[in-house]
Parts: C-alpha cells; sequence; structure tokens
C-alpha cells in the first residue's frame, strides 16, 4: 500500500501485513480506510494505514473494489456476481448475489442506498435501496468506472460510454 500526504509528490510504501495482491483501498476520512483482495481479504486501518487488521469477508474469492458512502456503510465487488455490504464499519459483512457468474469490477455509491455495480460481461447494475440486484443495462464488453464522484459516474465497456448525473439518469 502506498501513502501519500503530499498530493501525490512522494509516495511511502506501508506494509498491509499480508502477502496477497490488494486490487483496491478506500479511505473515508483521515484515518479509517479499508484494502481488499485476492482470497476474500478485507483490511482496515484506523491510524491513516500504519497498521491494518484483517477482517472477515465470509468469502474466499477475489475481491476487486471498495467504496464506502459512509462511515459505516460500505460495498465491496468480487467474482462470481457477488458484492460484499457492511452496514457496521466492516465488522460484518453480508453476501448480495447479483444473479450473475461474471466477476463484479467495481462498485460506486452516491449514498448507503444509491449506487452501481459494473461488470465483466458489461452489464450495469443499479440500486436505489441498498442493494444492486438485476442488470441496468449491459453494454459489450467489460464494464469498468472510470470517472465517480458524488454528483456522476462514468462507465465504459468495449464500445460504448455511459454516464448518470441525478438530474439525467443513465445515458449513452
Amino acid at each position: 500500500i502506498l501513502k501519500t500526504i503530499d498530493a501525490g509528490m512522494t509516495w511511502n510504501a506501508l506494509s498491509s501485513g499480508t502477502g496477497v495482491n490488494l486490487n483496491s483501498v478506500y479511505f473515508t476520512d483521515l484515518n479509517n480506510g479499508y484494502a481488499v483482495g485476492a482470497g476474500g481479504t478485507i483490511l482496515k486501518t484506523t491510524d491513516a494505514g500504519s497498521t491494518w487488521s484483517p477482517m472477515t469477508s465470509g468469502i474466499g474469492i477475489s475481491l476487486s473494489s471498495v467504496r464506502f458512502p459512509s462511515a459505516t456503510t460500505g460495498y465491496v465487488a468480487s467474482a462470481g456476481g457477488i458484492v460484499l455490504k457492511t452496514s457496521y464499519a466492516g465488522s460484518t459483512w453480508f453476501v448480495q448475489n447479483l444473479g450473475t457468474v461474471n466477476d463484479i469490477n467495481s462498485v460506486f455509491f452516491t449514498d448507503v442506498n444509491t449506487g452501481f455495480c459494473v461488470g465483466l460481461a458489461g452489464d450495469i447494475f443499479n440500486t436505489t435501496n441498498g442493494g444492486c440486484a438485476i442488470p441496468t443495462i449491459t453494454i459489450s464488453g467489460t464494464s469498468t468506472i472510470c470517472d465517480q464522484s458524488s454528483t456522476n459516474l462514468v462507465a465504459t465497456g468495449a464500445s460504448a460510454l455511459w454516464s448518470w448525473m441525478p438530474s439525467t439518469g443513465l445515458s449513452s
């Protein structure tokens, strides 16, 4: 894990305490953060990354993306069409099966209920109740969230670009 305190001018390597590949890191504030990776690995820090503690994900498959829209509610994308959700700052994780066997590459939530999950087969899942359930739309190829903020989302596929804004919804 790499850390910067000067807007990216310099980076310092931090020990995660694990030998598995980590795929995504997300901080809810300056001190509290999560890292996810291979074999269902979830790590949490409460001291700005100085130390990391393993958490129990309940699954043994690769985790690809982590996002916390609040200090306590978080989502993790994984292989096999599964998204993990916590409402307890990572102390307990619940499995949400999206009804696909395809890997979920990325998650993005604007608040604890409104979010998107994008996957390997081009599926884009949308939720307004905190649980991605059925594909909102399918685009050709692998979907990846390439830009995100609290007011917009851009996802790409092999031959398409999709965007979401609160005022217009999902469009190509």
